[in-house]
């Protein structure tokens, strides 16, 4: 666990000049939200199941149709979720037993409710941000989607208040990538930028080297998509 704040900090080990001569909180936080961001899409485009999360969408969101996937939270004060990739979405009836949902084709949405017996169908727009009920709904009480959030952007304000829960070989290469972001602002010898650039890539590389190795060690989901 770890806020924005904390990477910044960590920078300093590195850079003393940083200490000295801290760049605006503003610059912090614009730099540290495109260097998150870029290593989180690295990894989920080795394995999107190294950053992915169970995630609940509740009974207010559920009972709509379409169903929007990026709504939480209660109805009277809904929130957001950005998703980066989804994976899959299972269904949960009251007593919290369930099912995944079968995602299937536009092309099928006209088929009879008979030709799904016994399980929860949708089609999909929207790339899977919303689910359109096909047959199945009646006893779905909420849903648990499958998938990897993109992470929350940081303000100046909110450096020290957002807390992010990534690997630590994550943390390690974004202290890295922050690094550098902020050395094109701060006027820093192009000599050391080498250095941390050269520190960056072998951070980066391990972190993939970690993606990596979670790809083959776990075992395939099946898969998302049903052609019927």
């Amino acid at each position: 666990m770890f806020t924005a704040g904390d990477v910044f900090r960590a920078t300093f080990i590195r850079a003393p000049e940083l200490r000295t001569k801290p760049p605006r909180g503003d610059i912090v936080a614009a730099a540290f939200n495109e260097a998150l961001l870029e290593l989180v899409l690295d990894v989920i485009d080795i394995d999107e199941e190294r950053l992915a999360g169970r995630y609940t969408v509740p009974s207010w969101v559920v009972s709509q149709d379409p169903v929007d996937l990026t709504l939480a939270g209660d109805q009277d004060n809904p929130t957001t979720r950005e998703w980066l990739r989804i994976l899959y979405v299972d269904w949960k009836d009251a007593a919290g037993e369930g099912d995944e949902v079968w995602i299937t084709t536009i092309e099928a949405r006209n088929r009879a409710a008979h030709d799904y017996d016994g399980v929860v169908v949708a089609t999909a727009s929207d790339q899977l941000r919303k689910l359109h009920k096909v047959s199945g709904w009646e006893g779905v009480h909420t849903l648990e989607v499958y998938g990897v959030l993109a992470p929350v952007p940081v303000t100046e304000e909110t450096l020290d208040t957002e807390v992010y829960d990534y690997p630590s070989v994550l943390r390690s290469a974004l202290t890295w990538e922050l690094l550098v972001h902020l050395a094109m602002h701060q006027g820093i010898a192009d000599s050391r930028i080498a250095l941390w650039e050269q520190r960056r890539a072998e951070a980066r590389e391990r972190l993939a080297g970690n993606a990596r190795g979670h790809l083959v060690n776990r075992i395939e989901d099946q898969p998302l998509t049903y052609e019927w």
